[in-house]
């Protein structure tokens, strides 16, 4: 396999155990490179806050998810905020039912797969975007 684009989402399921943990696993071990947006640095240890607040995560769990999300952000490739990427997001959200976040993600995918490669994106605005805008995505 060659480059992979992970959405926030799928990136979770690589720090917290669910139904598409080994999705997201199988397509982190046989990625040439993993890439994911800026916006991910602050998505994910949101997200796993947030279930943790919401007693969804034990804090032994947010601990062990904190150092999955370590490994993770150490090894995956993040594509910087630029000029023309916001320029980008900015006409996505136009003309897509996106959240400002995710078209950061998408403008994120579409430069990172333009040569080609699959995106692992779990959101569903953000993967019918994807889809309507030609990134091959997988999430099912």
């Amino acid at each position: 396999m060659s480059l992979v684009y992970f959405d926030s989402s799928a990136l979770l399921s690589l720090c917290v155990s669910g139904p598409r943990t080994p999705l997201a696993q199988r397509l982190w071990i046989r990625a040439d490179a993993a890439v994911t947006s800026h916006v991910a640095l602050v998505q994910v240890p949101a997200a796993l806050g947030q279930a943790h607040r919401r007693n969804l995560l034990t804090a032994a769990g947010l601990e062990r998810a904190l150092a999955s999300w370590h490994d993770v952000r150490q090894a995956v490739y993040v594509i910087r905020a630029s000029k023309e990427l916001a320029l980008r997001a900015g006409e996505l959200v136009l003309n897509h039912d996106l959240r400002a976040d995710d078209a950061w993600h998408l403008a994120g995918a579409q430069l990172a797969l333009r040569d080609g490669g699959l995106a692992a994106v779990w959101d569903e605005r953000l993967r019918a975007a994807a889809l309507a805008t030609g990134v091959r995505v997988c999430g099912q």
